[in-house]
């Protein structure tokens, strides 16, 4: 038997599918297939006459390694067992994460964070926001980032706002997380430095304010 070809199929999920071999077989026999795992303990996983089979149950990118043979069973039920194929391994499908939790944003309602739903190097998110008006979610805006925060600078001041924050890689994408409802700040200057500010026509830190009267 030629070796067999492991593909995801699904959450969860591998086929296992191989070439028929060419045998020649008496009118009143019957070819079939039998499949064993052997990564975990022997066992004979499929028992039929397609070249295909589908294993399930297994944990996201869990190792599965099977090996194939050829019985064909004659007209009384003796059967005529061939070898087993070489070892075949693959992996089962990465799965989607899990929604973002606990959404929040920072006294200043400047910034709406998030807890990562794992730890994986390569997980990205979309950020969903879309401002409320009289009661109805209207104008959506989707944003894609690498990291668990999102400037809320571009949104309109003043306004409310509902967040909802997918995560995703090449496993798939998750549901959105549960909405954060909130207003943004109004269209005051940031001082991200913490230090006042002076405004005579213009503003300026407090630190330069002796400088600039006295000028």
């Amino acid at each position: 038997m030629p070796s067999a070809i492991i593909e995801g199929y699904g959450k969860g999920a591998i086929r296992v599918t191989w070439t028929v071999p060419k045998i020649v077989i008496p009118p009143n026999a019957t070819l079939m297939f039998e499949v064993r795992r052997i990564d975990d303990k022997s066992e004979i996983v499929y028992s039929g006459a397609e070249p295909t089979c589908r294993i399930e149950g297994l944990t996201s990118r869990q190792h599965v390694e099977v090996q194939i043979r050829a019985v064909v069973v004659a007209g009384d039920g003796t059967r005529h067992e061939g070898d087993w194929s070489p070892v075949t391994g693959g992996n089962a499908p990465r799965d989607a994460p899990n929604a973002p939790t606990e959404l929040a944003i920072n006294n200043e309602r400047t910034v709406l964070t998030w807890k990562a739903p794992e730890s994986s190097p390569d997980i990205r998110y979309r950020v969903h926001c879309s401002q409320i008006t009289s009661g109805h979610e209207v104008e959506e805006t989707i944003s894609e980032l690498g990291e668990c925060q999102y400037s809320l600078a571009l949104l309109e001041h003043a306004k409310q706002f509902t967040c909802r924050v997918s995560a995703f890689h090449d496993g798939g994408e998750s549901p959105l997380s549960q909405p954060l409802v909130f207003t943004t700040r109004s269209g005051a200057p940031a001082q991200p430095d913490g230090k006042p500010f002076l405004c005579f026509g213009f503003c300026f830190r407090l630190e330069n304010a002796v400088s600039a009267v006295t000028t």
